[in-house]
């Protein structure tokens, strides 16, 4: 009787569709002088309420969470997904929209959520910003793919993203940085209207498995931030991904499987090319106030047409 005062007197927490107090199951597992069933027809509950609690040491409910909580994507697709979010920076609910539109079409947001917090990468830096009225400030990301029998030598996806727009620029390239370090930002300045006044310059994003593609870029970043030409390049101070969780589910391995069994890397290069179109064209983000980016960048001509070398197509 006292414990059951001592528990009345406390602050529980029950759930919701709980059939007994504390102070009820303290009787369940102090009363030796009643059987099961007779307990359970005193208190009012099944004999299996009854022998569950038996069995316990505690009063209180346990927590419902599911130790290993479920997710509906593979490993590959939760590489993707790290991907986009590093080279895209998008927001979750921006992420959420091309997670479903080219991913997978039922993906929870509060799974994405969870998916992001197990990598590291949940609160990203911002990018870079800078008033739309004097050019663009470019947010560069390159992904070393895993090497196969038609890549040998390595093969590069080089991404520009406008901060402000959202615009994404996508190359490919299959030589090493040190031949032409400088080739894919002359052609992106040959391509983008906005007048480019710096580059924030991500760390390789190295799914081959190997480590001297990061010498490599290292040496690559560091020429561009010398001789900051055409214009400025600055290191970026995005947050670390978690190194253990890629080493774990290897996405080296996956990748090099997608891209044997989609038809190889031509195939491969010509859905992403698809994608990008898309995404330009036709994925409103909540950013860009449920425009497109090549809307919002039109748009910023209207408003900047100072700012940009040539018009937007």
């Amino acid at each position: 009787m006292l414990a059951g005062a001592k528990i009345s007197s406390m602050k529980i927490h029950l759930h919701k569709n709980a059939k007994t107090t504390p102070a009820q199951r303290a009787l369940i597992q102090t009363d030796s002088h009643l059987n099961t069933a007779e307990l359970a027809q005193k208190i009012g509950v099944s004999p299996t309420t009854v022998r569950k609690w038996k069995k316990r040491d505690s009063v209180y409910d346990r927590s419902h969470v599911p130790c290993r909580l479920p997710t509906a994507l593979t490993p590959l697709q939760e590489t993707m997904v790290v991907l986009i979010r590093l080279c895209l920076r998008s927001g979750l609910d921006d992420l959420h929209a091309i997670v479903r539109r080219f991913i997978y079409p039922d993906y929870a947001r509060s799974s994405l959520k969870r998916c992001l917090k197990r990598y590291g990468i949940s609160r990203p830096a911002p990018l870079p910003v800078h008033p739309d009225y004097q050019g663009s400030i470019l947010y560069y990301s390159v992904i070393r793919l895993p090497d196969t029998a038609k890549t040998r030598n390595g093969e590069f996806i080089h991404i520009a993203l406008d901060c402000s727009s959202r615009f994404v620029h996508l190359e490919f390239t299959s030589d090493a940085y040190l031949s032409d370090p400088c080739g894919f930002m002359k052609a992106l300045y040959a391509h983008f209207p906005a007048t480019i006044l710096g580059m924030c310059a991500q760390d390789l994003i190295d799914l081959s498995g190997t480590s001297f593609a990061h010498e490599a870029h290292a040496c690559f970043i560091h020429n561009l931030c010398k001789t900051r030409r055409p214009f400025p390049v600055t290191p970026d101070s995005h947050p670390s991904i978690n190194r253990d969780l890629m080493e774990k589910t290897r996405p080296w391995d996956m990748i090099r499987e997608a891209l044997i069994s989609i038809g190889g890397l031509d195939e491969f290069k010509n859905r992403l090319l698809l994608y990008l179109f898309f995404y330009n064209t036709r994925l409103c983000q909540r950013t860009l106030k449920h425009k497109t980016p090549k809307e919002a960048l039109r748009e910023r001509y209207l408003l900047y047409p100072g700012s940009f070398r040539f018009r937007p197509e």
